[in-house]
């Protein structure tokens, strides 16, 4: 089942618990076979009996989401823009070669599974992380799409992905990957594809022997252009300018960080999506023109950036005072906001 430990109650102090290491005792399943979706249900948490031979194991059709659901204030469940994830699965099935699935009927079923876990959403700053997955079951060593399917979701409780604490980021230091890159265009770049993150794994691991705790990706093409760290997006601050890369297909689009960008647009920060280069950076972070560099994603949800660490050896510290008030602001807003103890304008929460 992937834990001795397979529930938690919400009171559980998720800091002393690995992210994503435990789970709820049920599942939501759905499976393809022949022309159509069987119909969503809720089952027991159970393993999969697959054939060697599916396809899966052997080309990596497989696609998957990451979301959460969050204890409100007045003790209710809510998840959070579950509609971006559902929709964003769906442009992965499409370009992974899955058959598409209603995704109103999906959604329906994502709610009354989270409903019936509701009991095992943690505390703030806990959450409950979902994992719906897509994957390909057909038992056949050939070169071609599946003909058969298995849809599921799982659900985690879990508390932040970097601070034990759970607490206020400090920063992180990220590798600059220069020689390996994450995507190339025409790629699956743009995919939250299974083979989309097994490329990252070995570069990720290599950063972390070096005491790096992400790996930051740059362009295929030779421009040194900042794409992606491992799974979130990147933002730059410049005075009162958010800065991140604008989408491609070469770079995942993150429902935290389109929530930001709408974010930082009330508060009176200029947001900008342009290309950024990896040298133009370090020289406006000496020169104290880029006082913060940050990254999201809804399991990190924002975690700043301290020093970069390059290939050559050399290391950037980011800010001179250590200090990460656009960040900060951000992530307590956008939490707030999540948790349900702030006022949600632009209606993302979607009570259980």
């Amino acid at each position: 089942m992937g834990s001795a430990e397979e529930t938690v109650s919400k009171e559980k102090d998720m800091s002393a618990v690995a992210f994503g290491s435990v789970f709820t005792s049920n599942m939501l399943r759905a499976t393809f076979e022949g022309s159509a979706w069987s119909g969503f249900s809720i089952v027991p948490m159970q393993n999969f009996d697959l054939h060697p031979a599916s396809l899966v194991l052997h080309y990596s059709q497989t696609i998957f989401e990451g979301m959460k659901a969050y204890q409100q204030e007045d003790g209710s469940v809510a998840l959070f823009r579950p509609s971006c994830n559902v929709a964003r699965l769906a442009r992965s099935a499409k370009r992974m070669a899955i058959p598409p699935f209603d995704e109103s009927s999906f959604l329906a079923a994502l709610i009354d599974f989270v409903r019936g876990e509701a009991a095992q959403v943690p505390f703030r700053p806990g959450a409950l992380y979902l994992r719906p997955t897509i994957f390909a079951s057909e038992p056949m060593i050939a070169v071609r799409a599946s003909t058969r399917f298995e849809f599921f979701v799982i659900a985690a409780p879990v508390g932040s992905y970097f601070s034990p604490a759970g607490g206020a980021q400090t920063g992180v230091e990220i590798f600059v990957s220069e020689q390996v890159a994450r995507a190339a265009p025409g790629g699956i770049g743009a995919v939250k594809a299974g083979a989309n993150y097994g490329a990252t794994l070995k570069p990720i691991a290599d950063a972390q022997a070096l005491g790096s705790s992400q790996v930051l990706f740059l362009d295929s093409g030779g421009k040194r252009l900042i794409e992606e760290a491992g799974g979130m997006n990147v933002f730059v601050v410049k005075g009162r300018q958010l800065m991140t890369p604008p989408l491609s297909d070469t770079i995942l689009s993150g429902v935290t960080r389109d929530s930001l960008l709408l974010l930082g647009s009330v508060l009176d920060l200029e947001v900008k999506e342009q290309a950024l280069g990896i040298d133009a950076l370090v020289s406006d972070i000496d020169a104290g023109v880029v006082s913060e560099v940050f990254l999201s994603g809804t399991a990190a949800v924002i975690v700043s950036v301290s020093r970069l660490r390059f290939e050559d050896g050399s290391v950037v510290a980011v800010s001179r005072t250590g200090e990460t008030p656009i960040a900060n602001l951000l992530r307590d807003r956008l939490m707030n906001i999540q948790f349900g103890s702030a006022e949600d304008p632009f209606g993302w929460l979607v009570r259980i």
